[in-house]
């Protein structure tokens, strides 16, 4: 750099050497790259970093976004933003993003899950918990006998403390599969919850 002439490499490899210590130094640095070469993933990555360091959580946006202009399929920055978008409380663009990348026909198992649980996760942030529920169950029909989806489904009635849809949830579960005894745990604890001491 001294030399002169420093490429966009050269400011990325100085500027990771401030991320520990001076993240406002090493964002100078990472801008300096992206001037050089607007399209350099590490720097802009290097960036956002900062900025999250910072607690800028609106420039943490703006940088995903950036980002998945160039690189549209990088599922785990979408999740991030729609994480962003959460924090900044900009809960119906963040909803409104998780749901349209759930709905994906391209996506494999794995990245599907993840996007749903990124769904379920915004929903409740912003409150309409119910509509959690509701996707839940949809998904829940879809899913084989003692599947998955109808498990999260009984553990997200636990965690808004409807117990009794709970305890059906599980129940049907127990059905299925009467020797899985984790959700026999989890039907036992719903029945305290509801003083059903009895049963």
């Amino acid at each position: 750099i001294e030399a002169g002439g420093p490429d966009a490499a050269a400011w990325t490899a100085v500027a990771e050497s401030y991320e520990d210590t001076d993240p406002q130094k090493a964002r100078e640095y990472f801008s300096r790259a992206v001037a050089i070469d607007p399209d350099d993933e590490e720097a802009l990555l290097g960036i956002v970093r900062a900025d999250q360091h910072e607690l800028r959580f609106d420039q943490v946006a703006a940088g995903l976004e950036q980002l998945l202009h160039c690189h549209p399929n990088r599922h785990v920055w979408r999740r991030m933003l729609v994480g962003m978008y959460s924090l900044l409380e900009r809960f119906d663009t963040a909803v409104n993003m998780a749901a349209e990348l759930e709905a994906r026909v391209d996506l494999d198992p794995v990245r599907r899950t993840e996007y749903r649980e990124t769904l379920v996760e915004t929903l409740r942030e912003s409150g309409r918990r119910d509509e959690a529920i509701a996707r839940l169950q949809a998904w829940a029909k879809e899913d084989a006998e003692g599947g998955e989806w109808t498990q999260r489904l009984a553990f997200e009635f636990v965690r808004q403390r409807k117990y009794e849809d709970a305890v059906r949830t599980y129940e049907s579960l127990i059905a299925m599969a009467p020797d899985n005894k984790a959700v026999r745990d989890r039907l036992l604890d719903s029945l305290l919850e509801t003083r059903q001491y009895v049963r």
